[in-house]
């Protein structure tokens, strides 16, 4: 990569297996800088995969990444479990 050239900021939201792999693969490229993991569990396996490897993380999911950014890219992983019939609802502001 040319000196000029900067790495892309990106965020991963989901720290099951999915994220995490996705995590490892971004923090191997040239291109884009792994710079928040977020996930909803605070003492979740990937969480502390991430932070072992020295990557910034977060349990406070969406917000955390929305709060955390501005991001070039979020990348979202979610488990199979995570389906929008939860009833959970996260009420933030829409960047505009």
């Amino acid at each position: 990569m040319a000196a000029d050239e900067q790495r892309l900021r990106v965020a991963v939201l989901g720290a099951g297996l999915i994220g995490i792999d996705l995590a490892d693969k971004i923090r191997r490229s040239a291109k884009l800088e792994l710079a928040l993991v977020a996930g909803r569990d605070r003492d979740s396996l990937g969480l502390r995969r991430s932070a072992d490897m020295g990557h910034p993380t977060s349990h406070g999911g969406i917000r955390a990444v929305v709060e955390g950014g501005p991001f070039d890219a979020v990348f979202d992983a979610p488990t199979p479990t995570a389906t929008p019939s939860t009833g959970q609802r996260c009420n933030l502001p829409v960047p505009r």
